[in-house]
């Protein structure tokens, strides 16, 4: 698909998804790093008080632990028990606590550590996709004209993605905790394994960080990522099906990570768009695969020539439609009756831009178009005078996040509003050099 007007909006909403997960993945890392500290000096503890020679013999980790030590090993799977009970089964002593080795002891410290560090990195994560969902709902908002924060991640709309068992049956949640059971046994094994072969600290506390910080972490991004284009081209595609489109392109990326199978997809979808009313998750709907980061696009060849019609549709629409002056004034409430009453023909009732441009100006108003006004000695009857009864009207261009903008230049202000939101950007008093060009 072509650079486009539709596409670079997309664009930058996946920007700001993959920085937002840049963020994520330091804070996730952080939280691993600290609880595998916090191991290690456990390890290094029993280093100390049980090792010879530099290292821990296999057959002295397998004597009874001390009263004490047990006792508080207890307390703390205890305590993590209580706050996470869906979660029991992470620390669970599985020796009668009477019998409890050194060994098994070490392990289920192992299994604490990695479960505190699981459940704090997994934390917030719900916020997280719905910011994904809105800013990939807003993307679509904001090229059909409606703004960028039209999808709050409060909103019903953007929250039903987030947290479905969307994958085998899973959620994303399930997928972290299934990930970090693999892990706990994986380095339990591990554990184990060194010790038979007389490992010193330094090479078990290695062995313990490839499992416990380096693949946890990888496994939670991947799940971050893969959800996080789920959640995103869900709230794309549930937006494009309201905005009347019933076809989508399925556009990969195109760089030297791009799969093959993603590739063919692409390729397959402009030949003949798939039909949303068709669309599978995994088959013909992203994410395609785990960290997929495939799009999602409306089935237009030439978006800028779409949008040109659209706007004429509207426009039309516009034209057609007549609003009576007594609406008009219920409307907008005694203040601007006056205002309203000479902008109306009493036969005719009121003309379609007239009624737009006081509806524009009364809807539209935010802080800082009162400050400038403000600032600017702007009174609101004068803004309304400029858009609904122009001296001349400019197309004001884009700004650097690619809104546009168009100018209503009147005879005692300027008023400029993005055509496509009808959000009034800012005003100020027209030049006595404007005033020259007669009404239009």
């Amino acid at each position: 698909m072509a650079d486009s007007y539709w596409l670079r909006r997309q664009r930058r909403a996946d920007e700001r998804m993959a920085k937002r997960e840049r963020a994520m993945e330091g804070r996730v890392r952080r939280v691993y790093e600290r609880e595998l500290r916090d191991l290690e000096r456990e390890i290094a503890d029993y280093y100390e008080r049980y090792g010879e020679d530099g290292v821990l013999r296999y057959r002295s980790m397998l004597q009874t632990m001390g009263d004490a030590d047990r006792r508080l090993l207890i307390e703390d799977c205890e305590e993590f028990a209580r706050q996470h009970p869906d979660l029991a089964d992470m620390v669970e002593i599985r020796k009668s606590i009477y019998k409890l080795d050194r060994l098994e002891g070490l392990r289920t410290s192992v299994r604490l550590h990695l479960a505190r560090a699981t459940s704090e990195a997994a934390g917030g994560l719900d916020e997280h996709f719905a910011q994904d969902a809105a800013d990939a709902a807003n993307a679509v908002a904001e090229t059909m004209g409606y703004g960028s924060s039209f999808y709050s991640a409060d909103s019903e709309v953007v929250r039903q993605f987030v947290g479905t068992a969307w994958s085998d049956g899973e959620s994303y949640s399930d997928k972290i905790w299934k990930d970090a059971r693999a892990v706990a046994s994986y380095v339990e094994r591990d554990l184990s394994k060194a010790l038979v072969r007389g490992a010193s600290y330094q090479s078990l506390c290695r062995e313990m960080q490839r499992r416990f910080e380096g693949q946890s972490v990888s496994n939670i991004m991947r799940v971050v990522q893969t959800e996080g284009t789920y959640v995103a081209r869900q709230a794309q595609g549930a937006e494009m099906r309201r905005e009347g489109f019933e076809e989508y392109f399925l556009d990969p990326l195109g760089d030297s990570r791009t799969c093959d199978e993603c590739r063919r997809l692409g390729r397959q979808s402009h030949d003949a768009p798939f039909r949303f009313e068709d669309a599978e998750v995994g088959v013909n709907y992203p994410p395609i695969h785990p960290r997929c980061r495939c799009e999602v696009n409306p089935a237009v060849e030439d978006w800028d020539e779409w949008l040109r019609k659209r706007r004429a549709e509207r426009r039309a629409q516009a034209a057609a439609s007549e609003v009576s002056g007594e609406a008009v004034a219920r409307r907008f409430g005694g203040k601007l009756k006056r205002i309203v009453d000479e902008l109306m023909n009493p036969s005719l009732g009121i003309v379609p831009r007239e009624y737009q441009a006081a509806q524009w100006i009364l809807d539209a108003i935010s802080e800082h178009f009162k400050k400038r006004s403000a600032q600017r000695g702007v009174r609101e009857e004068q803004a309304i005078d400029a858009v609904s009864r122009p001296v001349d009207i400019r197309d004001g261009g884009y700004d650097d996040l690619d809104r546009p903008s168009t100018k209503y230049i009147g005879s005692e202000a300027t008023v400029v509003i993005n055509p496509e939101t009808g959000k009034v950007i800012t005003v100020w008093k027209t030049e006595k050099k404007r005033k020259r060009g007669g009404r239009r």
